[in-house]
């Protein structure tokens, strides 16, 4: 009901406590810390919402708060990201710096990899594997084909920047298949002679990134937050 500015309704204050007004700070911290929570579980999981509704967001509080439970003990995600860090977290970010080391150069070259490309080299690579998923195997590793994808990227890119740098003469095509024979990939002499071509381009173009990936770390500047 709205009132007319001129009726004015009487202020009522309630006396509060001493004892109360020194507690004030810490009961509205503690009264802030859930709604802090659920603010930042719903920032975190704001795809989740947008893709299937409010119900994608009613997790139980128990997946929230542990990875697991034995015997009903929650054990913390607090705990579980410690230990990743500690055991894992200085690896997994020299694995990310050396991968971004990689990208950074290939931007700067102007080389650029299309998604055919990515294709038609995961395609090589099935051919390979004597009717096995690639899929499944990468399962097997706790990988995906999207992270595969993401190192067919590099593979590609590293092969175009130094392919034309290299070169495989008859000769070594040669020498290669009579070394290996049978375990050379192919039906036919030729198909045989690609494949060894195929190998030793490989191998002299990963001695190349070899000695020029260590070039790099010796000039590259990172600060590496880890350490």
């Amino acid at each position: 009901m709205n009132l007319p500015t001129f009726i004015k309704l009487p202020k009522i204050s309630l006396p509060i406590p001493a004892s109360v007004k020194q507690k004030l700070p810490t009961l509205i911290f503690i009264l802030l810390i859930p709604l802090g929570v659920l603010v930042g579980y719903f920032f975190s999981n704001i795809k989740a919402f947008m893709a299937g509704g409010y119900k994608n967001l009613l997790t139980p509080v128990d997946k929230i708060m542990y990875v697991a439970k034995v015997d009903g003990v929650g054990i913390p995600r607090g705990e579980w990201d410690k230990m990743l860090k500690t055991r894992y977290g200085k690896t997994a970010a020299k694995d990310l710096i050396d991968v971004y080391i990689v990208r950074n150069e290939l931007k700067k070259a102007g080389i650029t990899v299309s998604d055919a490309e990515i294709d038609a080299e995961m395609g090589n690579i099935e051919k390979q594997l004597g009717g096995q998923s690639l899929e499944s195997i990468l399962s097997q590793q706790g990988r995906t084909l999207a992270d595969f994808r993401s190192d067919m990227y590099l593979q590609v890119g590293v092969n175009k920047m130094f392919g034309p740098k290299v070169t495989v003469t008859d000769e070594e095509v040669a020498q290669y298949v009579t070394t290996l024979g049978d375990s050379i990939t192919g039906a036919t002499p030729e198909e045989k002679n690609a494949s060894a071509r195929k190998t030793l381009t490989d191998q002299k173009i990963g001695n190349e990134v070899g000695a020029w990936f260590s070039s790099l770390q010796a000039t590259v500047k990172v600060e590496n937050y880890l350490d």
